[in-house]
């Protein structure tokens, strides 16, 4: 079996059980609801968890090209500042890019 077949299967079956533990959960909140309401809940639950995944997805991306871009305009990383001063390779390498820097 080719990898990309077993990671298919892998997260069908992630898939299927999260869509009963969903079922489950709604279920025991509402015991008395027919399977069509069952189905809608089940789907609104797996809409909030894909919404949830695609928000914290987004924040990392956001925060990642935010430092990059700091980092890029001379900044220091904010976990430096626990330190007394900047590492020494760093600060040679702003002096090396202050030597080469045309005016």
């Amino acid at each position: 079996m080719s990898p990309r077949l077993v990671l298919t299967f892998k997260l069908l079956t992630v898939a299927v059980f999260v869509m009963a533990a969903i079922s489950f959960m709604v279920k025991l909140l509402w015991p008395f609801a027919d399977a069509m309401t069952l189905v809608i809940y089940t789907l609104a639950g797996w809409g909030l968890l894909s919404l949830l995944a695609l928000l914290g997805v987004g924040c990392v991306i956001v925060s990642a090209s935010i430092w990059q871009w700091i980092l890029r305009h001379r900044g220091t990383d904010t976990q430096w500042l626990w330190f007394p001063g900047e590492p020494q390779g760093l600060a040679r390498q702003r002096q090396s890019q202050r030597l080469h820097q045309p005016d």
